[in-house]
């Protein structure tokens, strides 16, 4: 695979599964309207990992074993599905690393949502994001619907 290979995120990745949030911050409309959040990023990484299988994982995409991906996942009841479905939550590829490897991401998040008992997959895609819209399709996924927030606190 030239190089790259895929694991599951452990506690030895933290500061890498960081700096990927971070990247992904910066390059999202929350940056924008979200303040940025040093500590609550941390324990939600400190979250994720602690977590059984089933519920969450963050699976990386690694270069030379250094990780230059992720893809964090959470397994969640769907009433409208009569069951669980996985949700994608981060998904961030360094950008000298995009490519044909995104889509590996997806297959191995099907296969952890299909693991985890979950009848089905849902990811998101960031303001006319183009490349993961064509990504989306490509993959026969269908568009559910879009999403507005509003901060309440």
């Amino acid at each position: 695979m030239n190089g790259y290979n895929f694991r599951l995120a452990n506690s030895e990745d933290k500061e890498y599964l960081y700096t990927m949030c971070i990247s992904f911050y910066m390059f999202s409309e929350y940056s924008r309207h979200r303040p940025y959040d040093e500590d609550k990023i941390r324990e939600i990484i400190d979250w994720y990992l602690s977590r059984p299988l089933n519920e969450a994982v963050v699976i990386l995409l690694c270069y030379s074993n250094t990780p230059v991906g992720m893809l964090s996942l959470l397994s969640a009841p769907a009433p409208f599905w009569n069951g669980f479905i996985a949700s994608e939550q981060v998904w961030w590829v360094e950008p000298e690393h995009r490519g044909r490897h995104s889509l590996q991401m997806i297959d191995l998040a099907e296969e952890w949502a299909r693991k985890s008992g979950c009848l089905g997959i849902a990811f998101s895609a960031l303001n006319s994001n183009d490349s993961v819209t064509k990504i989306y399709e490509k993959k026969k996924y269908n568009l559910s619907e879009l999403a507005y927030y509003k901060d309440i606190k």
